[in-house]
């Protein structure tokens, strides 16, 4: 697009990313077509290696779902009829400050997508309202991407859900560090 008009520019921008002038807050209903031309290019390429990634992340989540089994939280799960390829790997977790917190200090990334349900966005204020999908405000009070992408080891996998463990019982950390130090 060319065109002299910072105004007509700028609309053009939003509308080709989700609307969003800041991240997950949409101002429009817009869409997603940021991809150019060199970008294309370098996906061509990468797509020799995407079903050995995917391969990859699916272990990865395997890993991530047996090690927090035993906590208090949400992972995805797979139905029979189909395979996710994970791009991203979104927990549910009520102390999700707690549990961000906690990733940081430890120097792990970890990402809130969608703040705001969809409804309650500026696009979409005046036909609903807080309460019309409390499925979805809980969900976005709640969820969170872990770090997974095809070249994470198993002890990067370690490392986080030991960040979360902290976070989730942080007593049972405390109670193993004084028994360690007894012995």
């Amino acid at each position: 697009m060319v065109t002299n008009s910072n105004e007509v520019a700028d609309r053009v921008r939003i509308f080709g990313s989700h609307g969003w002038r800041r991240k997950y807050y949409p101002e429009v209903i817009g869409t997603n077509s940021r991809l150019d031309e060199l970008q294309a290019a370098i996906l061509r390429v990468k797509l020799r290696y995407v079903d050995r990634w995917n391969e990859r992340r699916r272990d990865l989540v395997r890993q991530y779902k047996e090690r927090l089994s035993s906590l208090s939280i949400a992972v995805p799960t797979e139905h029979r009829q189909a395979r996710s390829v994970y791009h991203l790997y979104i927990i549910r977790v009520k102390e999700r400050e707690r549990v961000r917190q906690c990733l940081e200090a430890g120097g792990i990334a970890s990402t809130i997508y969608y703040p705001q349900p969809l409804h309650l966005t500026e696009p979409f204020r005046n036909q609903y309202k807080q309460g019309d999908f409390p499925v979805a405000e809980q969900a976005s009070e709640e969820t969170l991407a872990l770090p997974l992408y095809p070249e994470m080891s198993s002890e990067q996998v370690d490392e986080v859900v030991k960040a979360i463990r902290q976070a989730v019982f942080p007593s049972l950390d405390v109670a193993r560090s004084k028994r360690k130090a007894l012995r």
